[in-house]
């Protein structure tokens, strides 16, 4: 299944897109209630995927962004900023360990510019930087009862905030919480995003966006994107 195909089957659920976002589900300001009280499912396309491998893959990435690498352990993920020589802020990264490499999610605005600068210092260094934003979901969960949902699916969930754990098909990131309600990301590949959204979606509300972006504001999240 393609990006496409898969933001095909949204769309046959209601999902509007445009520029490969879904912006909302037929009613963004309604959307915006269910945060409240309801338990959302969004799609979070609107996100791109740089992963980062090869034998100096973590030497390199130490050399080039702000945060501690090294703790990327596949249990923990953090933000990490990349700046020029000079010290200006060019992207702030939600970094952690997916398929036992390093994925940068940033804005799919700035993808394109990051990962072009980060190959050219690759040099001699057997790392590979490729934009996985095609082949693997991204899925946002929020509301009182997203523990309690993603508990019937996985065996085990990560805990605090920004601990994650990897299972077979699938990696959980627990994200801060709002307003007592848990929130996590789900990273999945294509073939499997379909049967766990099918199945969230029977104890969510769909949800564009407007409604994630609102929650990364609440968490504090800053964003970088061109000007």
């Amino acid at each position: 299944m393609t990006l496409s195909q898969w933001q095909s089957e949204l769309i046959a659920q209601g999902a509007y897109v445009e520029q490969d976002t879904i912006h909302h589900f037929g009613n963004a300001a309604q959307e915006l209630t269910y945060l409240v009280e309801d338990n959302v499912m969004c799609d979070l396309s609107h996100l791109a995927l740089l992963e980062v491998s090869g034998a100096d893959a973590a030497t390199f990435l130490q050399g080039q962004v702000t945060n501690d690498v090294k703790l990327l352990n596949g249990q923990q993920a953090h933000y990490t900023g990349y700046c020029t020589p000079k010290g200006r802020l060019l992207g702030i990264f939600l970094a952690l360990v997916h398929q036992d490499h390093v994925h940068l999610q940033m804005p799919k605005a700035i993808a394109e510019a990051i990962a072009k600068r980060l190959r050219m210092f690759v040099m001699r260094s057997k790392v590979i930087i490729t934009d996985q934003s095609e082949h693997i979901v991204k899925i946002g969960l929020n509301g009182p009862g997203a523990l309690q949902i993603l508990s019937e699916q996985f065996s085990q969930l990560p805990g605090e905030p920004y601990a994650t754990k990897t299972h077979t098909h699938a990696t959980l990131l627990r994200l801060p919480s709002i307003a007592g309600h848990q929130r996590f990301e789900i990273f999945t590949s294509m073939e499997h995003a379909k049967t766990l959204w099918n199945t969230f979606k029977m104890k969510t509300k769909l949800v564009g966006k407007s409604c994630w972006d609102w929650l990364e504001v609440q968490s504090g999240i800053p964003e970088v994107v061109p000007a």
